[in-house]
């Protein structure tokens, strides 16, 4: 069975794209593993927090974290039956490419968040860096008017692959 890591940070965007994700999975008989990604507690690094007080608020928002993926998960796709729920604490790019080699994915479908200006240049992108580092083929939608505006990156094989699984 394929597998295709829907990697989300619960926003519009990424409900926005869930009926392609759908579809593409049903066509490709894939499996879909949704992922949220926790940012890393370092910034609370120095200031004084009793180390006992940030290893509970670590693993209270990684159980957070998975009560809005499973809300998540139940409100937008609710009737999939092959999936996986996976959460990671860090840097986000670092830990969707790591998912990536690690769960065997064989696609990536995630939305943008069109970052534009000085935000762009301070922050980056995460699927931008997914986008230039990941060994499988990524499909990413930008929000806009209408319906979302899908892009694929990956090599020719790839994009093949995934384009004749797409007519079928």
């Amino acid at each position: 069975m394929r597998k295709i890591l829907f990697p989300v940070d619960l926003s519009s965007p990424s409900v926005q794209i869930v009926p392609k994700v759908l579809e593409m999975a049903e066509k490709l008989d894939a499996e879909i593993h949704l992922l949220a990604v926790a940012e890393p507690l370092g910034q609370y690094a120095a200031f004084h927090v009793p180390h006992p007080s940030l290893g509970v608020l670590k693993n209270d928002m990684a159980k957070g974290t998975m009560r809005k993926l499973e809300d998540f998960q139940m409100e937008h796709l609710p009737d999939y039956t092959e999936l996986k729920l996976a959460i990671r604490v860090g840097e986000p790019a670092e830990q969707i490419l790591d998912y990536i080699r690690s769960s065997g994915i064989d696609m990536v479908m995630m939305a943008t968040q069109s970052l534009k200006g000085l935000s762009k240049v301070l922050f980056g992108s995460v699927a931008e860096k997914v986008v230039k580092n990941s060994p499988v083929p990524v499909m990413t939608a930008s929000r806009g008017e209408g319906a979302p505006k899908w892009e694929m990156t990956g090599t020719p094989a790839q994009n093949l692959a995934v384009g004749l699984a797409e007519k079928n």
